[in-house]
């Protein structure tokens, strides 16, 4: 009684299913889910979805979400067609990429030195176009203005470079760059409950179309170059 049914662990819930989606959907259909695939996609999730369900009273304690209550049994199941409606929005994102790692963990065997500090961590999925350029995709349950690159709407335009107030996708995109040695050409922040994206994104190797944005100002909010770096290196 002592566990909880929060955001917390409704996103690790999410992250599993969009996991095990995937895996799948590579398996049986191809490598990255399109207009045309749409059909197989729906019938993919909906029995992932079913089967990440019967698999949560075996998860581990402070992780699994498993409702005790029919208002909590309701709200676990209102995931679902939120998942099925995201896979619109999937068939649109970076369409000349597809997903090649999930869950890829970095520095198990020993930490890796990034900014002064010794980290570890989980990319939750790396897509990769033909020419091997990198985009890096973060899963999160709930999206705000902070996860743009920086605010393009600012009456007062900063005279010097700041720091995004989200750095964690970027974080994830030098790390896969040195670690694979590949050239990475975005960071994005992906909220598959309401199907938005924010981030950053190279705007001379991805074209806009190629990202489906909620509007104008979040697409130039998220765009590299912009006045405090010219390349997205």
């Amino acid at each position: 009684l002592d566990e909880g049914f929060s955001p917390l662990e409704r996103g690790t819930f999410i992250h599993d299913i969009l996991h095990r989606f995937y895996l799948r959907f590579q398996a049986e259909v191809q490598p990255k889910v399109t207009a045309d695939t749409l059909e197989a996609a729906r019938r993919i999730m909906r029995e992932t979805f079913d089967a990440v369900c019967a698999d949560q009273p075996q998860g581990r304690f402070g992780s699994r979400y498993v409702p005790l209550t029919a208002w909590e049994h309701k709200e676990r199941q209102a995931v679902l067609p939120k998942l099925i409606d995201y896979l619109d929005v999937e068939a649109r994102l970076l369409p000349t990429f597809e997903p090649r790692e999930f869950e890829w963990q970095f520095a198990n065997d020993r930490p890796l030195a990034y900014a002064g500090c010794n980290l570890r961590g989980c990319t939750d999925r790396i897509d990769v176009d033909a020419q091997g350029r990198a985009v890096v995709i973060d899963y999160k349950s709930s999206l705000s203005n902070t996860y743009r690159l920086f605010d393009a709407s600012a009456k007062d335009v900063p005279v010097e470079f700041q720091l995004p107030k989200k750095l964690q996708a970027l974080m994830y995109a030098r790390i896969v760059r040195e670690w694979f040695g590949c050239q990475v050409v975005g960071a994005l922040y992906v909220n598959p409950l309401k199907g938005t994206v924010l981030g950053a994104y190279d705007g001379r190797l991805i074209d806009v179309d190629e990202i489906p944005f909620a509007g104008t100002r979040d697409a130039e909010s998220c765009r590299v170059p912009y006045a405090f770096a010219q390349t997205f290196d």
